[in-house]
C-alpha cells in the first residue's frame, strides 16, 4: 500500500519497495490496463466496420430489388392506362354503332335464326 506524505506529496514506501518502483509499478499497470482497453474498442471497432459493410450490402441489395418493384408497377400502370383506352375507343364505337341502329331502327332483336329441325340439307348447299 502506498501512503502519501502530504507535505511534499510524494509516495512514501511502507517496506515494499522505493518509491520510484512503486510508481513503476503503477505506471506499468495503469499503461496495461490502457492497452486493454484499447484492444478491445479496436476489436469492437472492427465488428462495427464488418456490420455496417453488411449493411450497405442490405441496402444496395434492397434499392435493387425497390428499383425492380418500381419498374414492375410503372409497366403495369402503362399495360392498364393502355387497356382503359382501348375500353374507351370500343365504347365509343358501340355507342356509334347502337345510334346508327337506333337511327335505322334495326330491332333489338337477333338477326341470325336458328334452322328449324329438318333443315339440315339446305345448310352448304341450297
Amino acid at each position: 500500500m502506498l501512503m502519501i506524505d502530504k507535505q511534499q506529496q510524494t509516495p512514501v514506501p511502507n517496506g515494499n519497495g522505493s518509491a520510484e518502483e512503486i510508481r513503476e509499478r503503477d505506471v506499468a499497470r495503469w499503461l496495461a490496463k490502457q492497452t486493454t482497453e484499447r484492444d478491445s474498442y479496436a476489436a469492437e471497432v472492427a465488428q462495427l466496420k464488418a456490420e455496417a459493410t453488411g449493411m450497405h450490402f442490405k441496402i444496395e441489395v434492397l434499392q435493387e430489388q425497390l428499383a425492380g418493384a418500381e419498374s414492375k408497377i410503372a409497366a403495369a400502370l402503362a399495360l392498364r392506362d393502355q387497356a382503359i383506352a382501348e375500353r374507351a375507343a370500343y365504347e365509343t364505337m358501340f355507342i356509334g354503332m347502337y345510334a346508327s341502329m337506333r337511327a335505322f331502327k334495326v330491332p333489338a332483336a337477333p338477326l341470325i335464326k336458328e334452322n328449324p329441325p329438318g333443315d339440315e340439307e339446305r345448310i352448304g348447299g341450297a
